[in-house]
């Protein structure tokens, strides 16, 4: 009886795996299955694997915290059962967890472990994936040399069991390690025999990476037109199968082909807008990072500040996320020593540094909420800006169905230029604050959203004011503004500083986008400035 159970949990943990890439939710129901069976007939072994099959689910999820969770659990069971081959495959993911982590002393401490015990089986694949991945981690700590002595002794062990998959991965892998060290002839060596490999096996993905590795050398060379063709056909064979984490880095690489070229920008806005849906932060943050130095080329230096200050932003965030999960990491080592009674010393020195990560991670919060918060805001009058402004106006137009009336109005300084002209940018930008100090201290409700559009252009939205009360406080405004002390001489003529307001009122349902709205109040604000300025023109809808 005990073998039939045992037989319809390793089919489970078979459908398991071969579902893990596609359909990780339904591989993970798979292995807990497994193990409540398990547990329920008391199959220690069968216990263990299934905490590694779940394992290899949260590694498909970049789930380094909970990987660690489950395979601590299963490391103690093949220890206490004595099963080596079980003990070495924890090891081995234990690394990958820490190597997801960044933490690269650990990861090289279980990858070696189990290259040591290994030693008393023959069970190459596995040395292979322990080997290479020994050889990822010092690639990615910067030690070339260790790193490719551990991967020429997997390219050994791939000739030996004619594994040509392996072996083409690795091999792109040194020649990531060539093209660090700036040798683009040795690099372009090994992503042209990995690229010749990979063409006999099935794998969209892995030929994409390498074309597009291949296209970096190319352009590293100078040679913009092979880059382009092998960008191309990475491009078309990674957006074929709808891979959007690989087709950022492609996009990306388009567009600094030629980064003086208006033409870059679409690939550019492309990447920033796939990193996002697929919310993957560090290929966000390297898209607008290529955006803002985009507009830098370009002379919009305006633009490229914007850009900046989002990238900033992305770049605390992600490094709050990354102390938060090595946080979590930290939690779950103190639990597995607590639950195990291990290790007394170890258990102090981790709450020590538990404390540590904990107060940096508070800290960066902290500073990432200012920033998160200065991204909305305008430097100069600080209320908030046009990304604030949209975001408020976009939401109120997602209130379908909604009873009230709503009032979008546009605020123009009349002839600002003229000002700025004759007192100068510095008192321009008093006078621009000053205005907004008015209009803030009018507002009619809390609830209401005022910002700086840009230049001198406001905005007001609000949804708290009915026809009449509109009317009145937009005049009031523009009284509030002409009877202040701001003026300038114009041709020997003193002229008081005024504005013109254009708008809509009513229900936003009749408009189908936030760009409709805007062009609607826009054009009644032209309508104001045609009609001499200082003027208030409202569209009751």
């Amino acid at each position: 009886m005990t073998d039939t159970y045992s037989k319809v949990i390793a089919d489970l943990l078979d459908k398991s795996k071969s579902i893990v890439n596609t359909k990780p939710n339904e591989s993970l129901s798979l292995c807990k299955k497994a193990l409540d069976i398990s547990i329920e007939h008391s199959l220690k072994i069968e216990e263990a694997y299934s905490y590694l099959g779940m394992a290899h689910v949260h590694r498909t999820n970049s789930e380094p915290s909970s990987m660690l969770e489950v395979l601590f659990k299963a490391m103690n069971i093949f220890e206490n059962e004595n099963e080596s081959i079980g003990l070495i495959r924890s090891l081995n993911l234990i690394g990958v967890a820490y190597f997801y982590s960044s933490m690269y002393d650990k990861a090289i401490g279980n990858f070696l472990e189990g290259l040591k015990l290994l030693d008393n089986f023959d069970d190459d694949n596995l040395k292979l994936s322990l080997l290479n991945n020994i050889g990822e981690v010092y690639r990615e700590s910067g030690k070339y040399k260790q790193a490719e002595e551990f991967y020429n002794t997997a390219i050994e062990l791939c000739d030996k069991n004619n594994i040509l998959h392996s072996k083409a991965i690795i091999n792109g892998n040194i020649g990531e390690i060539y093209f660090a060290e700036k040798d683009y002839k040795k690099a372009l060596e090994f992503f042209i025999l990995s690229y010749n490999e990979l063409l006999n096996i099935d794998d969209e993905i892995s030929l994409g990476e390498v074309e597009n590795r291949i296209g970096k050398i190319y352009h590293v060379l100078g040679n913009n037109e092979l880059a382009l063709k092998y960008f191309n056909s990475a491009y078309d064979r990674l957006e074929h199968i709808d891979n959007k984490y690989f087709v950022i880095d492609v996009l990306i690489n388009i567009g600094q082909l030629n980064i003086n070229n208006e033409g870059s920008l679409k690939y550019f806005e492309k990447a920033c807008r796939y990193s996002e849906v697929i919310n993957a932060k560090k290929k966000h943050w390297e898209a607008l990072l290529s955006l803002a130095n985009y507009y830098e080329q370009m002379g919009n230096h305006k633009l490229a500040l914007e850009v900046y200050k989002e990238h900033t932003r992305l770049d605390k965030e992600i490094t709050a996320s990354e102390l938060g999960k090595k946080l979590e990491i930290l939690n779950v080592e103190l639990k597995y020593i607590e639950e195990t009674k291990h290790l007394e010393k170890m258990k102090d020195v981790l709450k020590a540094e538990l404390e540590i990560q904990k107060n940096e991670l508070d800290n960066i919060r902290s500073i990432n909420l200012e920033l998160e918060k200065k991204a909305y805001e305008d430097d100069l009058t600080k209320i908030p800006n046009r990304r604030s402004i949209n975001l408020y106006l976009n939401e109120l137009l997602g209130k379908k169905g909604k009873t009230y009336s709503s009032c979008v109005l546009i605020i123009d300084i009349d002839f600002f230029k003229r000002y700025n002209d004759y007192w100068g940018h510095a008192e321009g930008d008093i006078c621009l604050r000053k205005i907004a100090d008015i209009i803030s201290s009018h507002k009619f409700s809390e609830e209401d959203m005022f910002g700086r559009y840009g230049g001198e252009e406001f905005m007001y939205i609000s949804n708290t004011m009915n026809s009449v009360e509109i009317s009145n406080f937009a005049e009031n405004l523009r009284v509030a503004i002409k009877n202040q002390d701001l003026y300038y001489y114009y041709k020997n003529d003193r002229y008081s500083i005024t504005i013109s307001i254009g708008g809509i009122f009513g229900s936003l349902n009749e408009y189908n986008s936030f760009k409709d709205v805007m062009e609607e109040a826009d054009l009644e604000l032209y309508k104001a400035k045609d009609g001499g300025r200082n003027l208030v023109r409202i569209k009751f809808i």
